[in-house]
């Protein structure tokens, strides 16, 4: 069982110029050899193992309540929506269920369940390095992920969840969708870890 001490992190801004993308933990990769507890937590999320993704699903709840004020001035409405993984139509049930949970929780938050979708594979991150190839583009995941959500409201902001990021290509590409699909203008990405480039 994963211990309390994971529940009360702050949301800390990935300095990257943006201001829209915010991490609880910094991860290190098993490659990195300097994977630790908060790898192996992330790891049981992404197999969506109970443990973990009860453990998560308090501990963002916990980060997003000291938060929210910092989200309530741009606008009082906003849906939450779980970014996909790399395999086709596979959705990414870790972070589902945190969305989930935090809809049960934020009476401002809306959760849009597999709103958005991997319409083809695309090799996966985290393999690049040993496979000696580059990372998936952010055009190509322009090119892979479709928006099958319902219209959403205009003037209401976006709130994404995912596990990890690194370059951003994938948040980035997913904030482009929304944008040409929806009348949201305002989309926040909240992970749990941020990989450093380093690792």
């Amino acid at each position: 069982m994963h211990s309390d001490r994971y529940n009360r992190p702050t949301l800390q801004l990935l300095n990257d110029g943006e201001k829209n993308k915010y991490y609880l933990y910094e991860y290190r990769t098993q490659r990195s050899g300097q994977a630790n507890d908060i790898s192996r937590l992330i790891w049981s999320l992404k197999n969506n193992e109970r443990n973990a993704v009860t453990t998560l699903q308090t501990t963002m709840a916990n980060a997003l309540e000291q938060f929210n004020m910092n989200f309530f001035h741009l606008t009082r409405r906003w849906y939450c929506i779980a970014i996909p993984g790399s395999s086709a139509y596979n959705a990414n049930q870790g972070c589902e269920r945190i969305c989930a949970h935090l809809d049960s929780n934020f009476s401002w938050i809306t959760h849009l369940p597999k709103a958005l979708v991997r319409i083809q594979h695309v090799p996966s991150s985290k393999l690049a390095h040993r496979e000696g190839r580059p990372r998936s583009t952010q055009e190509r995941h322009n090119a892979t992920i479709q928006y099958n959500g319902p219209p959403l409201h205009r003037g209401a902001g976006i709130v994404l969840i995912d596990d990890i990021i690194t370059t951003g290509n994938t948040f980035n590409a997913c904030c482009d969708i929304l944008r040409k699909t929806t009348d949201c203008e305002q989309i926040f990405g909240l992970f749990i870890g941020w990989t450093p480039l380093r690792s």
